[in-house]
């Protein structure tokens, strides 16, 4: 079973004065770079190709169901937003529940090692990756995505690639930070597929208010509660590994790596805040609706 959000939280805080930790890491990166190439080249590349062949799949067949099922006059982009949602909702689903699966068998008490140089979980990693290389293109040439999705995109990239790549991969947080967190863009699939369909709204407000109070109890609870504390604990290992290598090429990239990770964490933040202001602003124009209701019948 894996450790809680609050003994992660306090082993963090220990870990800014443990110089015994700190030189045992440091030591790992003299390491290879690289993880074999021969595992990468028959184990990581196909899983990360599947990845893009079952998104790919998944958002083709969407379109029947859009065209069978889904109400009519929609228009090619929102037809195409809609497939996007679909395919985001099934991706994430599967992302989230392996990750909350794995998660819970791992190492209650993980040495610096296991946390650095773990073998194995790169699933996640690598299904990542395909998702990503598969969502920039589609986002960009047929859906109109934000630009900040797009470098949200690029970040997760940058930091998923160290886990399949490296063999300090910090795999050990990988069923969390690439897998338990993705079941918040389930609700968050079906919230989007709502705004872009405005007259589902006013059709089904009441479907539309739990979707929001779903995604924003799970975001907070999963993207900010949970997730900051062990983000950080892999960006300390990381950065403790590859500042003490004399690979530039590994610092260079590293680096890279490590301020994807910050501005991941950073948008968590974010939208946190702006996930809890809009809360709080639906439920009170909803009690504030309530008591004018209520005192019209008066």
């Amino acid at each position: 079973m894996s450790a809680s959000t609050i003994s992660i939280a306090r082993d963090l805080f220990k870990m800014f004065w443990n110089e015994e930790r700190d030189a045992e890491v440091r030591a790992f990166a003299k390491a290879p770079m690289f993880r074999p190439m021969e595992y990468i080249l028959q184990t990581v590349i196909p899983e990360i190709v599947e990845a893009v062949f079952f998104c790919t799949i998944i958002y083709v067949f969407s379109f029947y169901f859009v065209d069978h099922l889904a109400p009519k006059g929609l228009n090619q982009l929102k037809r195409n937003k809609l497939c996007y949602q679909i395919t985001n909702f099934f991706a994430n689903l599967l992302l989230g529940t392996a990750g909350f699966y794995y998660n819970a068998q791992l190492n209650e008490s993980p040495t610096p090692q296991e946390l650095v140089q773990k073998e194995g979980m790169h699933f996640f990693a690598s299904f990542q990756l395909g998702y990503q290389f598969w969502a920039i293109p589609v986002g960009l040439l047929f859906v109109k995505e934000d630009p900040l999705m797009i470098l949200h995109h690029v970040a997760v990239i940058f930091a998923a690639s160290t886990m399949v790549f490296f063999t300090n991969g910090m795999r050990y947080w990988a069923p969390f930070v690439l897998g338990c967190v993705e079941i918040c863009s389930v609700p968050l699939a079906v919230m989007n597929a709502f705004k872009d369909n405005q007259d589902w709204i006013k059709k089904y407000p009441e479907y539309y208010l739990y979707v929001r109070t779903a995604f924003a109890l799970i975001f907070i609870h999963v993207r900010v509660w949970m997730f900051i504390p062990r983000n950080c604990m892999q960006m300390y290992d990381h950065v403790m590994t590859w500042s003490n290598s004399d690979n530039t090429v590994y610092q260079i990239y590293s680096f890279l790596v490590f301020f994807s990770s910050l501005f991941l964490t950073f948008l968590q933040v974010k939208w946190g805040y702006l996930i809890v202001r809009g809360f709080v602003k639906m439920y009170a124009d909803l009690l504030v609706g309530n008591k004018r209701m209520k005192a019209k019948t008066a």
